[in-house]
């Protein structure tokens, strides 16, 4: 492996994203997980993982919290669903490798 090679493969970080949402009915839980990388959301920050295994763990981090917040009680009916949307759309999120191709458009 040359010098040049090794330096690219270095710059490969990963980022956990989610997708944008769309109307009532449409896509999977009311995310488009068909639309292009592009147009999907940085989780938390647009701060890249080192290693896939990072951004997994944070995905999990993440989903427990939701999971947890919305179990608690004294919260509303309304902040109760807003927890659950949050929840399932973190669900769909997915840790998407810094030099893959689609987000390059």
């Amino acid at each position: 492996m040359n010098l040049r090679h090794a330096a690219a493969l270095a710059l490969v970080g990963w980022y956990l994203l989610c997708p944008p949402r769309v109307g009532p009915g449409l896509g999977v839980k009311g995310f488009n997980t068909q639309a292009p990388l592009e147009q999907w959301l940085f989780v938390g920050s647009d701060r890249a993982f080192a290693t896939s295994t990072e951004c997994e763990q944070e995905h999990q981090k993440i989903s427990r919290y939701f999971l947890m917040a919305g179990g608690q009680s004294g919260i509303d009916d309304f902040e109760r669903g807003l927890l659950v949307q949050a929840s399932m759309r973190i669900d769909a999120a997915q840790c998407i490798s810094s030099d893959d191709l689609r987000l390059a458009k």
